[in-house]
């Protein structure tokens, strides 16, 4: 799945792009992903409430290229992390044409077994669930894009508390059990209006 990204990011869609192509860059470093399917990184996913309630959505394409919403999925026996941006619901208007909202960044992580080893190899005494969550905040420690971390949470129903319709039953590639786990890096973001209107260059 690799770089899931929009064309034309807007608004606050503009410091979420640029922190996902320096995330994707340090993920596939860090974890040592040279198939670019193993990991898919989205920027921010929509939130759709469906019979079970909201879940995480995203334009993708379907098997004729047009693009359709679907609901994010991982499927840990192809892939070893898929990544997603959430926004709250709430954009305060601080001062100076400027914003502040609360961000988060969601990950779930297939975390290898000793006969099938993915992003921790070396490790086999242990579910390396710490080890996989500090590379990932070890990235994003330094405030970027104007996008400060304020903490982590674990547990699924911490994690995926805005998709309550991630939280039943036949989700269960969500689920927090070995090998997978799921966490969440909450961030604030402060954006000015000026930082929304100028796109961000590929890096990469």
């Amino acid at each position: 799945m690799a770089l899931i990204a929009r064309s034309s990011p807007v608004d606050i869609d503009i410091p979420i792009a640029g922190f996902q192509k320096f995330l994707y860059s340090q993920v596939k470093l860090v974890w040592g992903i040279t198939d670019d399917y193993k990991y898919a990184c989205y920027d921010r996913a929509y939130r759709d409430l469906i019979d079970t309630g909201y879940v995480p959505r995203y334009l993708i394409p379907n098997a004729q290229g047009t693009l359709e919403y679907k609901t994010l999925g991982f499927d840990p026996e192809s892939n070893w992390a898929i990544s997603f941006f959430s926004v709250g619901d709430v954009i305060k208007e601080v001062e100076n044409r400027t914003s502040k909202s609360q961000v988060a960044l969601i990950f779930a992580v297939n975390l290898g077994t000793p006969g099938n080893p993915t992003i921790k190899p070396a490790i086999t005494d242990h579910r390396p669930d710490a080890e996989a969550r500090n590379d990932i905040e070890r990235i994003c420690f330094l405030p970027r894009f104007n996008m400060e971390i304020t903490g982590v949470e674990t547990g699924i129903e911490n994690v995926f508390r805005d998709y309550k319709g991630f939280l039943t039953k036949d989700r269960k590639e969500f689920l927090d059990w070995q090998p997978l786990h799921v966490f969440r890096i909450n961030f604030e973001l402060i954006y000015g209006l000026e930082d929304c209107t100028t796109p961000v260059s590929n890096f990469l």
